[in-house]
């Protein structure tokens, strides 16, 4: 019996895939793979749109954990608290537009910029 053949279907252009490259091709950004010649790659533009709207997802329960230690800090008066809380809560925002991710110009080099990373000097 015979293998059936693997085709790679991107924006309705499906290929067979036996004739591709792929080597460039990581699963992380599979929403943004594109066909150049007989290769798979990467639309950097949108991979960098992917990789944003990630940190914004990751970042939402941090902003409510963070909300929540907030009030608390209010609450008892503690200003230097709450003055913490909120560099930590602007850090998160700030990630997003973090200009190293404009700079990334490949897959990995996007990868390695996580949430973490991003909000280092934010102590998120």
């Amino acid at each position: 019996m015979s293998t059936p053949a693997i085709h790679i279907n991107i924006g309705g252009i499906i290929r067979n895939a036996a004739g591709l490259d792929m080597t460039r091709a990581t699963r992380v950004f599979r929403d943004a793979w594109t066909f150049v010649g007989n290769a798979v790659e990467i639309d950097m533009p949108r991979a960098r749109d992917i990789h944003r709207n990630r940190l914004r997802a990751e970042r939402e329960p941090l902003l409510r954990e963070l909300d929540a230690a907030w009030f608390v800090a209010v609450e008892q008066g503690d200003t230097e608290a709450q003055a913490t809380i909120a560099a930590q809560k602007q850090a998160l925002r700030d990630a997003p537009a973090d200009p190293r991710i404009e700079a990334a110009q490949t897959p990995a080099e996007l990868e390695a910029l996580t949430l973490a990373v991003l909000t280092a000097n934010g102590s998120t």
